[in-house]
């Protein structure tokens, strides 16, 4: 939006200022020096108006920064006598043609045929701020400025290419709460809004995690939100079997040096059985003790006796001698007669005596 149009040129004693720009010179200067005291900025007028412009300028200093009600009753009868707001003493922002733009006083700024866009304050401008016009788009002005040519000021906003002041133009970022977000259309709003996008989620869905005890894990939907995803760690392992023994207990099995054994219980460990060869069964002695037998040297019946010569405890085959008692031959038993004969059929030739 240009600005020449929107800049308020002072109509306020037409006449009597321009009358006095000459011998004035073109350059602007800052302040409210003497030449616009005692006077001089006065000058040129005549009347009442001169009478106020001495009294609210030299009298009070209204423009120093008295704005009692002594300069507030001085500002609405020379409003009323001049139609004009300001005081050629009054400081202003002023803008001029070849760019150049200071706070001075109204008089100077007329003399130096600039414009006068607001009242300073404090010794500067005004800010500009957005400001927007009905029908005739947006630009950048102060805010009484703005308001001078009818038009709505916007602090905070911003000038669009729709010509109009948005405080937040759609597709630009923003920041709300501290937070950087995006102007964009809102519902039921003809302006677009800071939306702040919602953060992130904790665990995104399929990310790798750590659980609150620190295992490593996967962000997945939680049974209440299938949206919403919590860190949930893999199972567990399953345990690793336990191979089966080398030697079930009980089980047969072979030896190192391939002869059959059976898996039996080791004296380390009850739990743990090695292979042990099976006992050698032990013979049956060729003559049982106490029992009768054949003597194969003599050829005569006897009985498996122990043999005196060894220690072994095995029995032999023993034939009774007859010599005590022949068989079939007579004997005396405490002095009764009686004849020698086998007491056991088995063992005929074995003969005691025997009493009738």
């Amino acid at each position: 939006m240009k600005q020449n149009p929107w800049k308020y040129v002072s109509l306020w004693l037409c006449g009597c200022l321009l009358g006095i720009v000459v011998g004035a010179g073109g350059a602007l200067a800052h302040g409210n020096d003497n030449g616009d005291r005692d006077g001089g900025a006065c000058n040129g007028l005549s009347g009442a108006a001169r009478g106020l412009c001495n009294a609210y300028c030299n009298a009070q200093e209204c423009p120093d920064g008295h704005h009692g009600v002594a300069c507030a009753i001085l500002q609405q009868n020379w409003e009323r006598l001049t139609g004009q707001a300001l005081f050629p003493c009054d400081a202003v922002c002023c803008d001029c043609p070849d760019g150049a733009g200071a706070c001075t006083t109204a008089k100077r700024c007329l003399l130096a045929r600039c414009t006068i866009v607001d009242g300073c304050i404090d010794g500067q401008c005004p800010a500009p701020v957005c400001c927007e016009c009905p029908g005739r788009g947006c630009g950048q002005a102060t805010a009484n400025d703005c308001r001078r040519h009818r038009c709505r000021p916007e602090p905070g906003a911003m000038c669009t290419s729709a010509g109009r002041c948005e405080v937040c133009p759609c597709g630009t970022p923003c920041r709300r709460h501290g937070r950087v977000g995006q102007c964009q259309p809102v519902a039921g709003d003809d302006e677009c809004q800071c939306v702040i996008p919602p953060p992130p989620p904790a665990c995104p869905c399929t990310a790798d995690c750590m659980t609150t005890d620190n295992q490593p894990g996967t962000c997945e939907p939680t049974a209440t939100d299938p949206n919403t995803c919590a860190c949930v760690a893999p199972p567990p392992p399953p345990p690793t079997p336990t191979p089966a023994p080398d030697c079930p207990c009980t089980a047969d099995c072979m030896t190192t040096d391939n002869q059959p054994g059976t898996c039996e219980p080791t004296a380390a460990d009850p739990n743990t059985c090695a292979c042990i060869p099976a006992a050698t069964p032990t013979p049956a002695p060729d003559c049982p003790c106490t029992a009768s037998c054949n003597d194969p040297a003599t050829g005569m019946m006897g009985q498996c006796l122990p043999d005196p010569n060894s220690t072994s405890h095995l029995c032999i085959c023993t034939v009774a001698t007859t010599t005590d008692c022949p068989c079939a031959a007579p004997c005396k038993v405490a002095g009764a007669n009686g004849i020698c004969l086998p007491p056991d059929p088995t063992q005929p030739n074995v003969c005691q005596c025997t009493v009738p």
